[in-house]
C-alpha cells in the first residue's frame, strides 16, 4: 500500500484554504481526509483545519490499536462504520460553528469534507460539500461522491447540460458544508480490487482537469508522487485559479 498527498496554492489565490490528512495505521488499515476551506481567506483557513484534524483525532482514537490487540478488532460492519462517520462528521460540524460564533471576525466559516477509511479492502467514504472521491480500476475512473451543490442539482434535475455546467456562474454554490445548518453527510461501502487507486481531491482540480485526463494521469505506472505532481501541474496549465489538493492511496 502506497500513500501521498500535496497541496498547491495554484497561480491566482494568494493563501491556501485546502487541508488533507493521509497515514497508514498499520498494514491492513489507512484513511485520508480532504478539506476546502470557505469564509474568506482567514476563516477558509480555519475551518479546514479544525476539522481536519478533529476528524484525524476521533479515526485515530478509533482504529489504533496496541501492540498486544487483536488487528480483527479495526473491522467494523456497514452499519457501525456509518454511525462512527456520520458521528464525528458532527462533531467537526459543530466545533466549526462554535469557532465562528467565538470569534465574530471569521463568522460564517465552513468547510467541505471527504474522508476514506480502506480496511482490508474494504473502502468507506463519507463526505460533505463538493470535494470528491474517485476510484480506478481496470484503468477505469469512477467518481465516488455525488456534489453538493447547486449546480449538480441543476444537472439531476436535467435543467441544465454537462457543458452548461462547467460553464455556470453559481458552480461553487454549496447545498451542504460543514460549519452550517445542513452538512448532513452521504456514505457508501464498497470492496475494491487489490491495484485499485483511490483518489481525493479539491475542486481546485476537478474545475480544470477532466476526468478523461485524470484517469490518463493515475493509470500511468509512474511513482505515486510523479502522479499526484502531474494531477497539480495539469490544474495550473489549465488556469490553476483556485487551491489543488490531491490525497492517493494506492492499494
Amino acid at each position: 500500500m502506497k500513500i501521498y498527498n500535496k497541496s498547491n496554492v495554484g497561480l491566482v489565490r494568494k493563501t491556501n484554504q485546502d487541508w488533507s490528512e493521509i497515514k497508514i495505521l498499520n498494514e491492513n488499515l489507512v484513511f485520508a481526509i480532504m478539506c476546502d476551506g470557505m469564509g474568506g481567506a482567514a476563516g477558509g483557513d480555519v475551518a479546514c483545519r479544525a476539522a481536519a484534524f478533529c476528524l484525524k483525532s476521533e479515526i485515530e482514537k478509533k482504529f489504533t490499536c496496541s501492540k498486544t490487540e487483536d488487528q480483527n478488532s479495526n473491522c467494523i460492519n456497514e452499519s457501525e462504520m456509518k454511525s462512527f462517520l456520520t458521528k464525528i462528521l458532527a462533531q467537526a460540524n459543530n466545533e466549526i460553528i462554535k469557532i465562528g460564533s467565538e470569534q465574530i471576525e471569521i463568522a460564517g466559516l465552513g468547510t467541505t469534507v471527504v474522508i476514506a477509511i480502506l480496511i482490508n479492502n474494504i473502502l468507506s467514504v463519507a463526505h460533505v460539500g463538493d470535494s470528491r472521491a474517485y476510484i480506478l480500476e481496470n484503468k477505469e475512473l469512477r467518481q465516488l461522491t455525488n456534489d453538493h451543490s447547486v449546480v449538480r442539482e441543476l444537472m439531476a434535475a436535467q435543467n441544465i447540460t454537462e457543458e452548461e455546467a462547467c460553464k455556470f456562474v453559481g458552480k461553487n454554490l454549496l447545498t451542504r458544508a460543514i460549519g452550517t445548518q445542513n452538512a448532513e453527510s452521504d456514505f457508501f461501502q464498497m470492496q475494491i480490487n487489490p491495484g485499485s487507486k483511490i483518489l481525493l481531491c479539491t475542486d481546485g482540480l476537478t474545475n480544470h482537469v477532466s476526468d478523461k485526463k485524470i484517469c490518463e494521469i493515475l493509470s500511468t505506472d509512474d511513482d505515486i508522487k510523479l502522479i499526484a505532481d502531474n494531477l497539480i501541474n495539469n490544474a495550473n496549465a489549465s488556469g490553476g485559479t483556485d487551491n489543488i489538493t490531491v490525497a492517493l492511496i494506492f492499494n
